[in-house]
């Protein structure tokens, strides 16, 4: 079975065929884009429409690229944050979980790397998947607490949404860990996140900027009315506009960013190039400067945790402490600037915030807590959260317009949802990510450790917005979770190959 491309081959042919190639595949693509524009507009639906022509400029991007492997892994890497999707059944407004059955962006360039992965198993390129371990806990909570809620509990599709939103999970994890299995293919996919992450800033800052949504809610943006509610509701006395970007509320947007920007100061500083250095650079300060504009109080918190532990790690690193020293100065600098810079906006939330939000937030966790006292040991069920809370609540679900908030609080959802047997399992498979990627502080190359530092560190963001959100059963920080989780893995088969030929030199220059 030939393919006409691998996975660090160019496209073949003559130097003027791949233009040819993605001349006319542009025209083509062009024209489709063109008749699914006009019937989107026929039908008044642009969500289907932009995801038609999302998938189609997959194709195009992928033909033209002339590595269509290399552009999939970018393409992913970019896409991660976008709330892009076709749903197969009808959409739920329910908070705290998966809402419908849906194909996303993401799907469709992982879905494509996961096909180049199964072409070279059965073309005998590879001896077989990597499947780390410490995913079958994860597909363990899913199978038995899903097929358990199914035939249990009274709302059996809303557990079918999160079960098929915890396998693509689940598939990505897999997929990712498979596909960096060299230290370019890790440089590319930490590039790519951090250009994704600059998309992201940039699209926050233009919001700035225009003080208000650029109207592309099919893409991921706020509505109006939830831009006019934050505007009022988040410090006393005045109108704040908070950035969301495309990641779909401010909270997300500053998770999002506080678990990527470790990853920047690490792309940075392993940069060989002087315009690598200053395009991280550059990324880097749009990111932090967007994060100070999502008024995310748990987003500054989140990220001042992992910056202070990716630096903790850098100093304690034998060949990174000089380095790790100027670049504590550097940060501090730079803080400084854009903290001061913004210095208004940044008291005004934290000491001139509405009580409103911390008091509710608190009356979610006593909500939840008498759930969880009637369903301590299993749980409720999956994504059965808001809709087995309201015999629970203290204020009636008509004060909230029937739409039931979910807990702030990933643990105390876990709890309310799998009990606490699932709550250990989470756990547990929380820990084991965070034990593996400090074994792989072993990791000799110094841009192969400050990535991995940079993923621990934003498992630390993550840890820390538990408390505070929950962000982690939301589709677009739940795949970085569980891209950067694959990067560490992926890290400890690189560790694997590094020691090994570390033996393999020794041996041979033991002699007899």
């Amino acid at each position: 079975m030939a393919w006409p491309w691998s996975r660090a081959t160019p496209w073949p042919g003559p130097p003027g065929r791949p233009l040819l190639q993605a001349a006319a595949a542009l025209a083509v693509v062009l024209s489709l884009a063109g008749a699914v524009v006009v019937a989107a507009l026929a039908a008044n639906s642009l969500r289907p429409a932009a995801m038609l022509l999302a998938a189609m400029l997959m194709v195009m991007g992928a033909i033209g690229s002339g590595n269509p492997r290399l552009f999939c892994l970018w393409g992913l890497m970019v896409v991660l944050p976008f709330d892009l999707s076709m749903y197969l059944s009808p959409f739920s407004s329910k908070g705290g979980g998966e809402r419908a059955f849906r194909i996303e962006a993401a799907d469709l360039f992982w879905g494509a790397l996961l096909l180049f992965q199964l072409r070279d198993l059965w073309c005998r390129r590879w001896p077989g998947l990597r499947v780390p371990k410490v995913i079958f806990v994860w597909l363990f909570i899913m199978l038995a607490w899903g097929l358990g809620t199914i035939a249990l509990a009274p709302y059996r599709s809303t557990a079918a949404h999160e079960m098929v939103r915890m396998l693509k999970m689940a598939l990505l994890f897999v997929v990712i860990v498979n596909e960096l299995d060299s230290t370019s293919r890790l440089r590319h996919a930490v590039a790519a996140l951090v250009l994704g992450m600059f998309v992201q800033s940039g699209v926050g800052l233009m919001q700035y900027a225009l003080g208000r949504t650029l109207g592309l809610g099919f893409l991921g943006e706020l509505s109006a009315q939830t831009v006019d509610e934050l505007a009022t509701t988040s410090v006393r006395g005045a109108r704040v506009f908070r950035i969301s970007a495309f990641v779909g509320h401010p909270n997300l947007l500053g998770v999002y960013l506080a678990a990527s920007l470790p990853l920047t100061l690490a792309a940075l500083l392993t940069a060989r190039r002087s315009w690598a250095r200053v395009a991280y650079g550059l990324a880097g300060i749009a990111a932090l400067v967007a994060l100070i504009l999502t008024q995310s109080r748990s987003g500054w918190l989140s990220f001042a945790v992992a910056l202070v532990l990716l630096l903790a790690l850098m100093v304690a690193h034998r060949g990174l402490f000089r380095r790790s020293i100027t670049t504590v100065a550097l940060a501090t600098l730079t803080a400084v600037l854009v903290f001061g810079a913004f210095q208004e906006q940044i008291s005004r939330r934290l000491f001139d915030s509405l009580d409103q939000a911390a008091t509710g937030r608190e009356e979610f966790k006593e909500d939840a807590r008498r759930l969880i006292d009637d369903h301590y040991l299993l749980g409720a069920g999956l994504n059965q959260y808001t809709l087995a809370l309201p015999p629970y609540m203290k204020i009636p679900a008509r004060s909230y317009s029937y739409w039931i908030p979910p807990v702030h609080h990933i643990y105390y959802l876990w709890w309310a949802e799998t009990g606490l047997i699932g709550l250990m399992l989470h756990l547990a498979f929380w820990a084991a990510i965070a034990w593996r990627a400090l074994r792989n502080l072993r990791l000799r190359d110094e841009m192969l450790f400050l990535v991995n530092a940079a993923c621990l560190a934003a498992m630390a963001a993550f840890a820390v917005d538990g408390f505070l959100s929950f962000s982690l059963r939301v589709n677009q920080p739940q795949r970085l979770y569980f891209v950067l989780a694959a990067l560490i893995y992926a890290l400890h088969y690189l560790r694997q190959a590094e020691l090994r030929a570390l033996v393999t030199r020794d041996s041979r220059g033991a002699g007899p």
